[in-house]
């Protein structure tokens, strides 16, 4: 099918019938209308029917702000007219506070439905809870070898580790003094530590 969006008139496609290049014209085409061939009627010639323009496909991009302050669902590609629904969840020490994009707010439920219309790049948006301590402050001590996350004097904190897209992989409460974390994919990851109202970070690159 071929859809034309100018003032143009008449367009002549060429198109292959029987292994030979054939053309035909469409006269008086019409802005934004989708057409195609429809029957062979002498040489050079067919006939030319409207058909359904196939919906447009866009973009919805999520991002949480910061990284470490919870979690997006929802993002994609969506055929335009659908609907779209993007969630953010928060962390624990974390509060969401507002869906914006380009800077100004668009939505304050955690949870925002939508008709995709065009592209849309949205950022989730959190603020701290509590008073966010490095874990040094705690006389936790974090290290990597041998591509392990080694956390040491933390027994009894809940633990749980961030990738920089927001995914969590890895999640425990420390039974021992040491414990370590397996990590598969080099890259920065966030360590969030929490015990009561006392609430840890810290951030550790593993090479």
């Amino acid at each position: 099918s071929y859809t034309f969006d100018s003032s143009i008139k008449i367009v002549n496609i060429i198109f292959s019938k029987d292994g030979s290049p054939q053309s035909t014209n469409i006269t008086n085409v019409v802005k934004s209308t989708c057409y195609a061939l429809d029957a062979y009627v002498s040489e050079n010639t067919f006939s030319v029917k409207t058909v359904d323009c196939p919906a447009p496909s866009y973009t919805v991009s999520v991002s949480a702000n910061p990284m470490e302050g919870g979690t997006v669902t929802g993002g994609g590609s969506y055929e335009s007219g659908t609907s779209c629904t993007v969630t953010a969840i928060a962390y624990g020490g974390y509060v969401f506070t507002g869906w914006t994009e380009n800077g100004s707010v668009v939505f304050t439920d955690s949870v925002y439905e939508f008709i995709v219309e065009k592209d849309r790049t949205l950022t989730a948006n959190f603020n701290l809870t509590t008073d966010l301590k490095d874990l040094s402050r705690y006389n936790i001590n974090t290290y990597v070898t041998q591509r392990k996350i080694i956390i040491e004097n933390a027994t009894g904190w809940d633990i749980k580790v961030i990738d920089v897209t927001g995914k969590v992989v890895y999640i425990n409460k420390v039974s021992s003094n040491r414990e370590e974390v397996p990590i598969l994919v080099p890259g920065i990851y966030i360590i969030k530590m929490y015990r009561n109202e006392d609430v840890g970070s810290q951030k550790i690159v593993v090479r």
